[in-house]
C-alpha cells in the first residue's frame, strides 16, 4: 500500500504526465482492494512487519527534518537578504 502512494506521489509531482498517470494508477483504488483481500484474516505481525513500520516511521522523521531545515536555510537567506 506504501509503494502505491509512494510511486503516485513521485509520479504525480510531474507537471501533466504525472495527473495523467494517476487517472490511470489509481493508488487508492489498489490500495483499497488490498485492504478487502487482507482484511479479516487472522495473522500476527511479524519482525519484518515492524521493521518496516519503522522504516516508514524514520522516512517521515527525516523528510519533516528536512523541511524545516529548508525553511531554517529560506528564512535566514531573506533575513540576510533584507539587511543588506
Amino acid at each position: 500500500m506504501a509503494g502505491n502512494v509512494f510511486i503516485n506521489t513521485a509520479v504525480g509531482a510531474l507537471p501533466i504526465l504525472g495527473d495523467v498517470f494517476s487517472v490511470f494508477f489509481k493508488s487508492n483504488a489498489k490500495n483499497y482492494e488490498l485492504l478487502k483481500q487482507h482484511a479479516g484474516k487472522p495473522r500476527s505481525s511479524t519482525f519484518q512487519d515492524w521493521l518496516f513500520v519503522i522504516g516508514l516511521f524514520v522516512a517521515l522523521l527525516v523528510c519533516l527534518s528536512l523541511m524545516v531545515m529548508g525553511l531554517v536555510m529560506a528564512a535566514d537567506y531573506f533575513r540576510q537578504g533584507t539587511a543588506r
